[in-house]
């Protein structure tokens, strides 16, 4: 299955767009449209609401809103603007319709105030951290909840009110003991809800940061593909007979240039190598390379992208260790090997064995410094011949014949040579 056709795993520990745009649509954005809903069918009954039509402009707007909210997962002060984006929309939308009465009607200012308190504190969020993104969070709650308890009231109230008498209509609503129970109630249940909701988030973010890690950790490993892939489908991890190029590298005269040098020395110079052979490694699509000591061994699916990393290692590690005086010898062999998860039941890797490995081993051995060498085998699996040096034979330990190997050259030979250069595995007479 294609990466195109499914979450990334950063996809699932975070929640995808379309999750996040849902989430932001049923807590937040649609929190007014659905109350004032509920507002408007106790009043007018459920067939006068279904055909106003400033109702499915309400929603329209809310979903434009969670839309630009749920895009991005970190957004800043943009998060206050696109909190504010369904109120204006509505406003928009209905003004031409109801003129300057729009402004009239108390829900309307209910609607502003709730987009621009949430709003603020969603950007609050972002820009805080984590340290209070908790205390927001409890904010955020006792402002849904009083958006209830505030349609609760423009519905008890009925007729427009004007903006200049607003507190004290509300002082007088506030006098009766039923009214107070509904803001009290509806402001003890959003502070429940909202610590809550805090202590998840809390914990949720404990299993992002660990997520995130463990993921990173098998991604050494693994590798990133591998590990999306075995999200996806765990047998990929099986063990299974595969064909592979095996690229074998190694440091020459390594032991006795760190008996000079101090171990500092020594761990500076392995770091860059380390880091140099993995980005190369990892850019021709070889597997997350095992570093045994001064040795760098790692396999490709397609040969000539095996090579390409061959001639590009020799380049960049060449020029990074002659700094230090020292070279690299490469050897590449193509078999099939066992290949998946091994181990005990406490430690595993993600590994290949078999005689192609040990063969690559011995060639990255006998090649000289600076040299790659390639098995009869490997030049037989290319797609395309690269630029060869003149065959020798190798003698590899527990081989009972010599191998057949061809250096690679460093560089393009002139157009003399090239006409020398065999294009083909019949031209090498590899069977004959």
């Amino acid at each position: 299955m294609s990466q195109q056709r499914t979450l990334g795993l950063l996809e699932r520990i975070e929640g995808g767009r379309w999750m996040r745009i849902g989430h932001a649509f049923v807590t937040n954005s649609a929190l007014f449209p659905f109350f004032d809903a509920i507002r408007s069918i106790s009043s007018n009954g459920v067939i006068r609401y279904l055909r106003e039509p400033s109702h499915y402009f309400l929603f329209a707007a809310a979903f434009v809103q969670a839309y630009g909210l749920g895009c991005r997962r970190r957004q800043g002060w943009r998060r206050l603007a696109f909190n504010l984006v369904g109120p204006l929309i509505y406003t928009l939308s209905e003004l031409p319709l109801e003129g300057l009465g729009f402004f009239a009607l108390p829900s309307h200012w209910v609607y502003w105030g709730f987009g621009l308190l949430m709003g603020l504190t969603e950007a609050l969020q972002d820009f805080d951290g984590v340290r209070w993104r908790q205390g927001f969070l409890v904010l955020q709650s006792l402002i849904r909840a009083m958006l209830f308890a505030a349609i609760y009231y423009v519905a008890e109230v009925g007729p427009p009110i004007k903006v200049a008498f607003a507190w004290a209509t509300l002082s007088h609503y506030l006098g009766a003991s039923d009214h107070q129970f509904i803001f009290a109630a509806g402001g003890l249940l959003g502070l429940l809800l909202g610590i809550a909701e805090a202590q998840s988030d809390r914990y949720a973010h404990f299993l992002r940061q660990a997520a995130h890690r463990l993921k990173q950790y098998a991604d050494w490993g693994f590798g990133a593909d591998l590990v999306e892939r075995a999200f996806q489908d765990p047998s990929v991890l099986a063990l299974r007979r595969v064909r592979r190029t095996i690229l074998f590298m190694d440091i020459r005269n390594f032991t006795a240039w760190s008996e000079r040098e101090s171990p500092a020395t020594v761990a500076e110079m392995l770091a860059g190598y380390y880091d140099a052979a993995e980005a190369i490694i990892a850019r021709f699509g070889g597997s997350p390379p095992a570093f045994i000591g001064d040795g760098v061994l790692t396999r490709f699916t397609r040969p000539d992208d095996a090579v390409a990393a061959a001639h590009s290692l020799r380049e960049t590690i060449g020029d990074l260790l002659g700094a230090w005086g020292l070279s690299v010898g490469i050897g590449l062999h193509t078999g099939e090997v066992i290949e998946g998860l091994m181990g005990g039941q406490q430690t595993r890797r993600f590994d290949a064995i078999g005689d192609a490995v040990n063969t690559a081993s011995r060639l990255g051995s006998a090649a000289k410094p600076g040299e790659v060498l390639i098995s009869g085998e490997t030049l037989s699996a290319l797609e395309a011949v690269p630029p060869l040096g003149e065959s020798r034979l190798v003698r590899a330990k527990g081989k009972k014949r010599p191998l057949v190997v061809y250096p690679l050259r460093p560089v393009a030979p002139s157009p003399s040579a090239r006409e020398a250069v065999p294009h083909s595995v019949a031209e090498l007479g590899l069977f004959s």
